[in-house]
C-alpha cells in the first residue's frame, strides 16, 4: 500500500471529489437502480452483461450506459424512445434512494480543516440531480461548484481551468479506472478511494499503475 504520509494536502490548491463512492455511498445503489429500471422489460443475461460493464466502468454518465446496453448487448438501431423511458425511470427512482443515502463521514472535517483551498465536484451523476441531492443534504455551501454530466469531466474540467481565481496544482478524489484515466489524461494528482469502489481488481488496478489510494477520506485528515 502507497504511505498515506506521502499524501500531503498541502500541496494543493484545488481538490476535486468524484461523488459516487467517494461523497456518497452510492454505487451499489445506482447499481440496483439500474436492475430495477431494466428487470421488468429486458431479459436477465442482458442485464447482468450490463451489470458488468456497469461495475468496470465507473466514472461513465447513465446517458451513455443506456446508449451502451442498448447499442452494444441488445444490439437494436432505433431505441430512441426505450432509452428515453429507461433514462427517466432511472432518475425518478434514484432521487428517492439518494435522498437517504450514507454520506462519507469525515467529508465536512476534510474540507473545514483544509478551508483556503477550493472544493469542486467533477462527477458523471446528471448535473441537475447532483446539486439538488447536495443542496438537499447541506452539502452544496462546502463546494465552489458542482459539475455533472451530461457534459464529460474533461469539458467540466475546462470550466473550472477559465476561471483565474482556481489555482493549480490540482488533486482528484475518485474511485473507478475512467476517474484516473480522467486525472492522467489532463496531468492531474490522483487518489484512489477504495471503501464503496464497485472496481472488483481496484488493488491489483492500484499497483499496476501505481496508483496512490486510501480507504476513505478520514485518510486525509
Amino acid at each position: 500500500m502507497k504511505s498515506i504520509n506521502k499524501i500531503n494536502l498541502n500541496n494543493y490548491n484545488t481538490i476535486i471529489f468524484d461523488c459516487d463512492g467517494v461523497i456518497l455511498n452510492s454505487n451499489n445503489i445506482k447499481k440496483n437502480t439500474f436492475i430495477e429500471t431494466l428487470h421488468l422489460k429486458y431479459d436477465k443475461k442482458s442485464i447482468k452483461e450490463f451489470i458488468e460493464y456497469h461495475n468496470n466502468n465507473g466514472g461513465i454518465s447513465r446517458f451513455n450506459k443506456f446508449k451502451f446496453f442498448f447499442d452494444k448487448i441488445l444490439k437494436i438501431k432505433n431505441y430512441k424512445t426505450k432509452y428515453i423511458e429507461c433514462v427517466n425511470s432511472f432518475s425518478k427512482i434514484l432521487r428517492k434512494k439518494l435522498e437517504k443515502c450514507e454520506i462519507d463521514k469525515s467529508l465536512i472535517k476534510l474540507i473545514e480543516n483544509n478551508n483556503i483551498k477550493k472544493f469542486f465536484v467533477i462527477s458523471a451523476a446528471e448535473q441537475k440531480e447532483l446539486r439538488e441531492i447536495f443542496k438537499k443534504k447541506k452539502l452544496d455551501k462546502y463546494f465552489y461548484e458542482i459539475y455533472g454530466s451530461p457534459s464529460n469531466k474533461s469539458v467540466n474540467l475546462k470550466k473550472i481551468l477559465r476561471n483565474k481565481k482556481i489555482k493549480k496544482p490540482f488533486l482528484y478524489l475518485g474511485d473507478s479506472k475512467e476517474d484516473y484515466l480522467f486525472s492522467k489524461k489532463n496531468k492531474i494528482d490522483f487518489i484512489f478511494v477504495y471503501h464503496w469502489t464497485n472496481l472488483v481488481n481496484w488493488k491489483k488496478f492500484c499497483l499496476d499503475n501505481k496508483i496512490k489510494y486510501i480507504k476513505e477520506l478520514k485518510s486525509l485528515i
